[in-house]
């Protein structure tokens, strides 16, 4: 199952979320790295099946009870195993609005705010997550059901609950590197700004970096927002902390690296198959994005004998 182009909305404490995406199934190819919106999570639950997971530059395994959160800027890759590919469910929601801390009457100001502080986590499911992610997506399967947009909410409310004291109750989970600053309730709220408002969400706007990195432009993807080119850049500047350029650099060369990683394609076809014009206009990106050359990077990641 693959649900996107969704709206099941909650709030707790007038902190507003809107899940846009359900996603799951086998996983039987790695996921090239990739990072998420401010204001933007990604919930992954792995139900069976082993695999890896890398968070900025650390790799950790994963296997099925895992449980891992990716939120805003956070990069992050997924290479499921060989010979039992793991089996992943996935909830992408968005913060759309955000209360102010010192309004002494919210009651569970603190709940909001763990979620918002852990913008990256690993760990395992000590608190029941998975029978809830198992209700939510058969309840989704059945939109036509009386009720169930308020059934929806009620799931991801418990959902929302149980990661953070799941989060609580694994005080050992290993701190990552380059982790971003956390989030407070105040400057979340300053941003009243979203995407929200915008024609393209920021899950629309990442699926278009990982899926067409090869031939994505700036035109294309603000005529398929219906804004201009100019309030696109502003946008994922806003959003990201980044330029289109870069962003879609970033998306090539995750992509290129899995290639290097796990073919024997020569500089030539992996230039080719991700959107350069030449060899040498590639390794100058992929130097300039990783700090070596293509060919170095290749030795160090893999025993294929490359094509000459």
């Amino acid at each position: 199952m693959h649900l996107n182009h969704l709206s099941y909305c909650f709030s707790i404490d007038n902190a507003h979320f809107r899940v846009s995406m359900l996603s799951d199934g086998v996983i039987n190819f790695v996921i090239p790295g990739h990072s998420h919106a401010k204001g933007c999570y990604e919930i992954h639950c792995i139900t069976d099946g082993n695999g890896s997971i890398l968070l900025n530059n650390t790799r950790f395994p994963v296997a099925a009870g895992s449980i891992y959160v990716t939120g805003p800027h956070i990069f992050h890759e997924q290479t499921p195993d060989h010979a039992h590919p793991m089996t992943e469910m996935c909830v992408y929601m968005q913060l759309i609005a955000s209360p102010d801390q010192h309004d002494d009457t919210l009651f569970d100001k603190h709940l909001v705010q763990s979620f918002l502080q852990q913008t990256c986590w690993i760990g395992t499911d000590t608190t029941g997550i998975l029978p809830i992610m198992k209700q939510i997506f058969s309840e989704a399967a059945m939109p036509a059901l009386v009720g169930h947009q308020a059934y929806m909410s009620g799931l991801f409310m418990q959902l929302f609950c149980l990661l953070v004291r799941c989060y609580q109750t694994n005080p050992n989970t290993p701190a990552m590197p380059q982790q971003q600053r956390q989030i407070t309730l105040n400057e979340a709220a300053q941003d009243k700004t979203n995407l929200l408002q915008n024609a393209m969400s920021p899950l629309a706007i990442e699926e278009a970096f990982l899926n067409n990195y090869k031939s994505i432009t700036l035109s294309d993807l603000a005529a398929v927002s219906h804004i201009s080119t100019r309030q696109l850049q502003r946008m994922i500047q806003k959003q990201y902390g980044t330029t289109f350029q870069k962003k879609r650099t970033q998306a090539r060369i995750s992509a290129a690296c899995i290639l290097l990683k796990t073919t024997s394609y020569s500089l030539s076809e992996i230039a080719e198959q991700t959107g350069y014009s030449s060899p040498e206009h590639f390794s100058y990106a992929f130097r300039q994005q990783m700090g070596c050359t293509p060919g170095t990077y290749r030795r160090r990641n893999n025993t294929k004998t490359p094509k000459t």
